[in-house]
């Protein structure tokens, strides 16, 4: 009888531990709600950016900062959490005086204007986009090159981390910090 008793006594305490161990994931994804569904319904905006390979998904909220929708949905991240407004300015500051100072833009490029900056992983790393347009065709200093009249429209992509310039595209052709083609 004793043994019968403390064999149930057993198995209801590893129901109820196995009960507490699952009860302690996200409340909302215990409901059923994706994390895609979770940032829309709270004026999220989503945003898929491809780092290192692979495309991360993103909840974008109207102060800018950014969580993966995953930790937003667990409650891991916040709005307004990601953002460094210091280092936000400076990093625009960095990318646009890059980009004044570049072979291309030097060469005969006019019009730069910011088109966005969006918050990366860490605290002090964003993704700088400017657009400018030039005269002629070719990217670097082509002084000593066939160009073509051709007005074109640049795309400027920087990556800022900690302050520095981690990387420059134009395009996604043209590697400013090696100025060469990308291969």
């Amino acid at each position: 009888m004793k043994l019968s008793l403390l064999l149930s006594l057993l198995v209801v305490l590893v129901v109820l531990s196995l009960f507490v161990s699952c009860s302690k994931t996200s409340p909302n994804s215990a409901k059923g709600i994706s994390p895609t569904a979770y940032c829309t319904m709270h004026d999220g905006t989503l945003q898929f950016i491809k780092e290192n390979g692979t495309t991360i998904r993103y909840c974008v909220f109207a102060d800018t900062s950014r969580c993966k929708e995953e930790k937003y949905l667990e409650g891991s991240c916040s709005p307004g959490g990601s953002l460094d407004k210091e280092s936000m300015e400076d990093a625009r500051i960095l990318a646009e005086g890059f980009i004044k100072n570049s072979p291309t833009y030097r060469y005969d490029g006019f019009g730069l204007k910011q088109a966005s900056i969006i918050p990366l992983d860490c605290k002090t790393c964003w993704q700088v986009v400017y657009e400018f347009s030039s005269q002629s065709s070719g990217y670097g200093d082509r002084i000593n090159q066939n160009t073509l009249p051709i007005r074109t429209l640049h795309q400027v992509q920087i990556t800022v981390e900690d302050g520095a310039i981690k990387k420059a595209f134009i395009d996604g052709k043209w590697d400013m910090l090696e100025e060469k083609m990308i291969s």
